[in-house]
């Protein structure tokens, strides 16, 4: 506490001036002291005090009071000492009187109080030195004001400054982990309600970034009249404790084994968390019992369970015996139970110990192996088996049929005396560069059998390797090809586009692989290029997919027409195709055949008598420079062809690595961005709308937050723009929309005031949705009335098809919803179609508030919509207010409401409540 604290506890300016009046009269001593430092006035209750001080009326104070004086002089605020009379302590304190040259001097006779704090401040340091022992620390929050006091242990235990913390219940929030804030609000709130102990574990991340697990207790005091008054409790730093359960059931979960204790007379079972889940089970939401356990085992199975049971307890044999279960959900499970019984002195069975282990996946790898052999015992495909050191380990029957060569031959062999003499060294040498690369070669090649026929086969060679990446095996299964009927058509189909007649994209790949080896060994340049149809849907959505395939065909021939004879043209799929480049200088060959190309699409499309111009997007990747495997360089020149598309199309754009980058973390956040929707970590925080005229809040948006479980709150910039791009925007405002009015309904159930809340609506979801309908479900469903939901739209969104929107308007605005136009004069600002939208409100957009007390212009801009808003009888909302500066001129212009961190950022639920709890006015 303060000396400015201590003395507004005892004496207030206004109460000095009222002692001022009759000082004589006055029980403590009051005197007056001079700009200069002298006593000018002094009653008789302060004679003893000042003469005590070596002081009498006319003369200057002592010196250890002069800083205090100058203080009070130069700071115009209150300071206190303390003096000592007649072993007696007093507390002297110095004010300034508004208007006067003068401070006064009040006294207040502290001995009693300092010895109590002395005492208490022993006592505090023992109970101090005890929570650092034990690593509990204790906490008093109280409730009316919102200030949370935190022993020293405390702010320890959260890795916390008491100089930087906030000691409020928010403060206290802002150090739980994320994933942990809901679960301990709700305890905190359900004591609230209910007056129940609050028990909860959770983890706090401390300011270093360090994460522990804690144990809280707390109980609710009540104050006469039965309201919540404080609440004070105890935190328990656990995480040693916690880590050494979590490196045991860490060493039982990756062994699949759980371990069980029962207490046989009392009948009481303790499973380990492992044990649960093998069993299907939510980890101690259930209790263990014997009864449970045959519960989950086998019918069929029971039966030897039980009486293993009962040969252990009789001392026969130990417990050890194999049997299924049937996990909750249905799903079946081997296991492995152990146990031993102790007994008791009178040689009964007093308690059983032992593990059960899931053997499931070992079982099914002993029958897969058996699978395995079959199958490779019967198959129509040779097989061959080769060692790292490429000698042959086992071939299975198929071999011998096709090759003539029995087992017992070959064992021990390198496989090349099975080579015909139709491939040079230099297919082999890159055969074997190409399993090397990439671990898998596959491709027609002729051998040769026992007898000295010569035969064609289909042969793919795989490389296994092990968890270190060396090659442990060779593994190569061949096909004999002599004699297959219709063999060449087949092929074709395999590898051929049946709509354009090009190469497809597996013929493609291996064109590419080959022309990847070729450029290895010349050391030369291959280039990839990858072209993409701009706007293509457009022609099948227009015209239909028959006049879509005609075009396809069309592009084809134009860009085989480019092209040269030796270069590579595929179909890729839909409306991409893809060319193959090989030994060129440099880029800019790729470069100019991609420019040839965007040039021989300049000429109109002919479809039904129309002409139709279509342009197409291509992206440029090299080898070496842009992959070291044809699956990379065919990655890396998609993305640059989607950049080229994403820059507005007809044009050229060659690869770069940070064209790679900017695409996986794209992509990753887009994996992330589906997940937690699924994960319900998309969740609405509420900042609040408050009337300019009398300062309370009377609404509240609800803006989109991302609560990702190890990045913590993302940015709306990051994930707003993917979602519309990937079309998530819709789902993700219905769970914005559905969750906004849930938690409206919440706090006016829980008795504060009805307030809107406005929720942004995107352009996807107004064009894209059958918005009416999904909004009419979610007001059911949450049971809020449509009066208590606004919803906000932009001028751009509305613009596009101006008649369906206003009729999609109309019909919320019939419902009863409010309507209001957000980030006003950024858009069209067509006052002719203002006039036909059924909204009741605008907002005047941040960049136009933020500069308004600085720029003319602005402030012209802000005035002019307020007038143009109230001619149109609409109300005017100010976003992004910031100072007091522009509250003020936003009042004098008339504006009706703000929004913006003068009042309050965005908030989550559970702050946002305390917010309304305290009523903030501005």
């Amino acid at each position: 506490m303060t000396d400015k604290d201590s003395f507004t506890r005892h004496i207030s300016k206004e109460e000095l001036k009222l002692l001022a009046r009759f000082p004589e009269e006055n029980p403590h001593p009051v005197f007056r002291v001079s700009r200069d430092g002298k006593v000018c006035y002094a009653n008789k209750a302060s004679v003893k005090l000042l003469k005590a001080n070596g002081v009498t009326l006319g003369s200057y104070v002592p010196k250890e009071w002069e800083s205090a004086v100058n203080d009070v002089f130069m700071s115009d605020s209150a300071r206190e000492i303390k003096v000592a009379v007649d072993g007696r302590v007093f507390m002297l304190s110095f004010t300034p009187i508004e208007g006067d040259d003068f401070l006064y001097a009040y006294s207040t006779d502290v001995t009693d109080r300092v010895a109590a704090e002395n005492a208490m401040r022993r006592s505090s340091e023992s109970l101090a030195r005890a929570q650092r022992i034990a690593k509990v620390g204790s906490w008093d929050w109280n409730i009316a004001t919102n200030d949370l006091e935190w022993s020293d242990e405390t702010y320890r235990i959260f890795g916390a400054n008491p100089v930087e913390v906030e000691a409020t219940y928010e403060g206290f929030l802002s150090f739980i982990h994320p994933d942990d804030r809901d679960s301990v609000d709700k305890a905190v709130n359900n004591c609230l309600a209910t007056g129940s102990p609050c028990a909860i574990e959770h983890r706090v991340v401390t300011s270093k970034g360090e994460e522990r697990i804690v144990k809280e207790y707390g109980e609710l005091f009540l104050d006469s009249s039965g309201k919540p008054e404080k609440m004070v409790g105890t935190v328990q730093d656990i995480t040693d404790m916690r880590k050494t359960e979590e490196s045991l059931n860490k060493a039982q979960s990756l062994s699949h084994t759980g371990s069980w204790e029962w207490d046989i007379p009392s009948g009481k079972v303790v499973w380990s968390d492992e044990h649960y889940r093998i069993f299907g089970l939510e980890p101690q939401k259930t209790e263990a019992t014997y009864e449970l356990f045959m519960k989950y085992v086998h019918p069929d199975d029971a039966g030897f369970v039980v009486k293993s049971i009962e040969d252990a307890f009789s001392g026969k044999k130990k417990y050890e015996v194999e049997h299924r279960v049937i996990k909750e959900g249905g799903e079946r499970r081997v296991c492995r139970g152990q146990g031993e019984v102790q007994f008791g002195d009178d040689g009964k069975p007093r308690k059983m110990v032992g593990t059960i282990q899931d053997i499931t996946d070992m079982r099914k790898s002993e029958d897969s192996l058996k699978l395995a052999r079959t199958i490779f015992e019967s198959a129509h495909e040779g097989v061959v088996i080769c060692g790292a050191d490429v000698n042959i380990e086992s071939v299975n029957p198929a071999f011998t049929k096709i090759t003539g060569y029995a087992e017992e031959e070959v064992i021990g062999k390198n496989p090349s005396f099975l080579q015909s003499d139709r491939h040079s060294a230099e297919f082999y040498k890159a055969m074997w560069a190409e399993i090397e690369k990439t671990g898998y070669w596959s491709g027609e090649i002729w051998n040769r059998r026992k007898n000295g026929e010569a035969y064609p086969e289909l042969l793919s060679i795989t490389a296994e390797k092990n968890s270190c990446g060396g090659v442990e095996h060779y593994i190569a299964v061949f096909t004999d090809l002599t004699g297959a009927a219709g063999r060449d058509d087949s092929r074709y189909k395999e590898n051929y586009d049946p709509l354009t007649g090009l190469p497809n994209r597996i013929l493609f790949a291996d064109r590419l692989n080959q022309s990847i080896a070729h450029t290895e060994r010349s050391g030369g340049i291959l280039s990839l290029i990858i072209l993409g149809l701009d706007g293509f849907v457009k022609v099948n959505n227009r015209f239909g997919y028959a006049a879509g395939d005609k075009v396809l065909q069309e592009a084809s021939k134009r860009i085989m027409r480019s092209a040269r004879d030796v270069d590579t043209v595929s179909r890729f799929g839909s409306d991409e195709f893809g060319l193959i480049l090989g030994d060129i200088k440099n880029s800019g060959v790729a470069a100019k055949m991609g420019s040839k190309i965007m040039e021989s699409f300049s000429e109109p499309f002919k479809i039904g008598g129309e002409d139709i111009f279509l342009t197409i997007s291509v992206g440029i990747a090299l080898y070496p420079n842009d992959g070291r495997v044809g699956q990379s360089v065919i990655k890396n020149c998609d993305i640059a062809m989607q950049r080229a598309k994403e820059l507005g199309g007809d044009r050229c754009q060659l690869f770069t690595s940070e064209m790679n980058e900017k695409a996986m973390k794209r992509l990753t956040l887009e994996k992330e961005l589906r997940l937690a929707l699924r994960r319900e970590e998309l969740l609405p925080f509420f900042q609040p709308k408050v009337s300019i005229g009398t300062g309370k809040m009377i609404g509240m948006e609800a803006l989109a937050r991302w609560d990702h479980p190890e990045k913590g709150l993302v940015s709306p910039a990051e994930f707003i723009p993917i979602a519309e791009e990937t079309g998530l925007i819709v789902p993700m405002g219905e769970h914005i929309l559905r969750e906004s009015c849930r938690i409206n309904k919440v706090f006016q159930d829980a008795g504060y005031p009805p307030m809107m809340v406005a929720v942004n609506l995107s352009p996807k979801q107004f064009t894209e949705s059958n918005i009416v309908m999904m909004v009419e479900s979610v007001l059911e469903e949450t049971n809020l009335s449509p009066e208590y939901l606004e919803m906000e739209i932009t001028e751009s969104m509305v613009m596009e098809d101006v008649e369906n929107a206003i009729a999609t308007l109309k019909k919320l605005n019939e419902m009863g919803i409010t309507l209001s136009i957000d980030d006003f004069g950024t858009g069209y600002s067509s006052l002719g179609y203002l006039k036909r939208f059924p909204i009741d409100a605008l907002k005047i957009d941040m960049i136009f508030i933020r500069d308004m007390t600085v720029s003319s212009d602005d402030a012209e801009i802000v005035s002019a919509i307020i007038s143009m808003a109230k001619s149109l009888n609409l109300k005017v909302i100010a976003e992004g207010v910031e100072t007091k500066e522009q509250l003020e001129l936003l009042r004098e212009y008339g504006c009706d409401q703000i929004q913006g961190y003068y009042y309050s950022k965005p908030l989550n639920k559970s702050v946002f409540e305390l917010l309304l709890k305290r009523g903030k006015k501005l």
